[in-house]
């Protein structure tokens, strides 16, 4: 569905180059939800630009299968109510189920992240699994 293969990032300052992405691998497969996590300015906007063919990486390789369909999300709980959001991720959730699609979703939200099969959080440049950070109380 979505395959990232040693992918590498970097945007131009006046201080020199600011590595995003530095040499990401990440395999996405149909039927599969996915939580981008990291902290404002760690590149999770930048893969999901990548991702959608937005943007080309400098160096590795970005694959994306034609079918089923691809689904992605930023932020998209953000300046929803509790009950709002809720209802926004499981029609997301459904949505993959039914197709088989795949879903990545880029959030600050444990609470979005948790109901997701998978949970990445990217720093520095390079991913780590996180599974399952729990809901806040």
């Amino acid at each position: 569905m979505l395959v990232f293969r040693q992918v590498h990032k970097a945007y131009a300052t006046p201080q020199g180059p600011l590595t995003v992405l530095a040499g990401v691998d990440l395999v996405l497969a149909p039927g599969e939800s996915l939580a981008l996590m990291g902290e404002s300015g760690s590149g999770k906007s930048t893969l999901l630009h990548l991702a959608a063919g937005l943007d080309l990486p400098d160096a590795g390789e970005v694959s994306l299968a034609p079918r089923p369909a691809l689904l992605l999300a930023d932020e998209p709980t953000g300046n929803l109510d509790e009950t709002t959001a809720g209802e926004v991720l499981e029609l997301l959730l459904a949505l993959v189920r039914d197709t088989g699609g795949a879903l990545l979703v880029v959030t600050h939200s444990p609470r979005v992240a948790a109901p997701l099969d998978r949970c990445l959080r990217l720093s520095r440049g390079r991913l780590a699994d996180d599974r399952s950070p729990e809901p806040l109380a």
